[in-house]
């Protein structure tokens, strides 16, 4: 009895193997599919990585760009404290001077270091410094930033390569999932069966087992599982226990077939996963590429305004910016989106007004300053001729002219004047929402 039964738990054991080595063909076909994805994989990530390391670092970038900004805004007001002779005097520098200054700023380039060092005004010197350094930190990315377009191009292509990749791993798994699936369904259904056949062998004889066994044995049926071997053992007809080895057999088969199918699916789930992270990347790196585009144009166009001679042409660069701008935060904020980031999204758009509102107060700003310039000028022209008119005493015909050319001159002034409101007031109307908080602004 006891020879039978081992017989029986050996041929058990073996099938057993057998039917977890039929259950794994499905998968080691996936796995020798997938491994020659992921070799690619590794190669496309090395290349990204390569690539990479020659695309800047857009948080640097913007950040660098900002404080170029902020300090040189700081440079500007202090140069509006030096606008007469007395007040660059006390400054230590020259009319000279003040306009290397300003020329450097509109080349983006830093102060010279011999103009520096005559700065006596602690406060304007500091500012200058500030600026120096925020041109040196700013240039190193910004010329990676000018120089990295055909590499973005590259790197957006291998992470769709990639994201192809992952895409084909998946429908791998989901393969090789399908397939244990219906093998699956068929052990099931084929347990069922040769269940049922069974319980008709065994009717209502007993052969040679107890009633006990015999419930035993049903329960067992019932539940899927094996008829244990010491019952099979003491069975005493050779058709009823040749009916309990093949039903065990599609037990042991549907096993081997669960057991594979929760793996194959728990495999297809994290691939899934990893999918869906890569598709994550791939849209997030494609936002970031467009918005770190749109910054590039934004700080050229900056630079083109800063050479302008007049407001009309640096106000048609910033108004170029306006729609940069929309187009950077626009796809930022699509960023924050993707990663369900709500205070960041909600940061960013309020970014995006303050920025808005920034450009078009340097547009009423630039229209501002240009008039101003031009009537500082005129009032230059009158001062001489004020002292002219001293100079002249009694002569009445030479004091005339004197007077006949200030009055030009005052209508001169008028006419700037004039010029402004009506540049100002077109600028105005163009965006009375932004425009408004934006006059009041540069009126205080």
């Amino acid at each position: 009895m006891k020879s039978c039964r081992d017989k029986i738990d050996e041929l058990n054991n073996d099938l057993k193997e057998l039917y977890k080595t039929m259950a794994q063909i499905p998968i080691e076909k996936r796995d020798k599919n997938v491994d020659t994805l992921d070799t690619r994989l590794d190669i496309l990530n090395s290349k990204r990585e390569n690539i990479s390391a020659v695309i800047v670092d857009p948080e640097k970038y913007a950040s660098t760009q900002k404080t170029l900004k902020s300090s040189k805004t700081d440079v500007k007001n202090g140069l509006k404290g030096l606008r007469t002779k007395a007040q660059m005097k006390s400054a230590g520098l020259t009319k000279n001077d003040i306009k290397s200054i300003q020329n450097q700023m509109k080349k983006g380039q830093t102060i010279p270091a011999k103009i520096l060092d005559k700065i006596t005004n602690g406060a304007f010197y500091e500012q200058c410094k500030q600026y120096n350094d925020a041109v040196y930190e700013h240039s190193q990315y910004a010329k990676t930033m000018r120089t990295a377009g055909d590499s973005i191009k590259k790197f957006n292509t291998i992470s769709d390569q990639i994201l192809t990749a992952e895409k084909s791993k998946t429908k791998q798994f989901k393969t090789a999932y399908n397939n244990v699936s219906k093998s699956y369904g068929k052990s099931l259904d084929h347990v069922k069966s040769k269940g049922n056949k069974t319980r008709k062998a065994f009717g209502s004889k007993k052969f040679g087992l107890t009633d006990a066994d015999i419930k035993r044995i049903k329960s067992c049926i019932n539940a899927g599982k094996q008829i244990p071997t010491d019952l099979m053992a003491q069975l005493e007809s050779q058709s009823v226990y040749d009916s309990c080895v093949e039903y065990n057999k599609a037990v042991m088969e549907n096993e081997a077939f669960r057991e594979q199918l929760d793996s194959a699916r728990f495999d297809l789930q994290k691939q899934q996963q990893a999918e869906t992270a890569a598709r994550l990347q791939n849209k997030t790196e494609k936002h970031q590429n467009i918005a770190d585009k749109a910054s590039a144009k934004m700080e050229r166009n900056e630079a083109l305004a800063e050479n302008a001679n007049t407001p009309k042409k640096k106000n048609k660069y910033l108004s170029k910016n306006l729609d940069l701008l929309q187009t950077e935060y626009k796809h930022l904020i699509k960023i924050a989106e993707l990663e369900n980031d709500s205070v960041k999204a909600a940061k960013l758009r309020a970014e995006l007004e303050k920025e808005t509102a920034d450009i078009i107060e340097q547009q009423f700003q630039n229209i501002s300053d240009y008039y101003s310039a031009r009537r500082d000028k005129i009032s230059d022209k009158e001062s001489l001729q004020d002292v002219k008119y001293e100079n002249a005493q009694v002569d009445v015909k030479k004091k005339n002219d004197i007077l006949n050319i200030k009055t030009r001159f005052a209508s001169e002034r008028n006419a700037e004047s004039e010029q402004e409101y009506t540049d100002t007031a077109k600028l105005f109307n163009s965006n009375r929402k932004d425009a408004k908080k934006a006059v009041n602004k540069v009126k205080n």
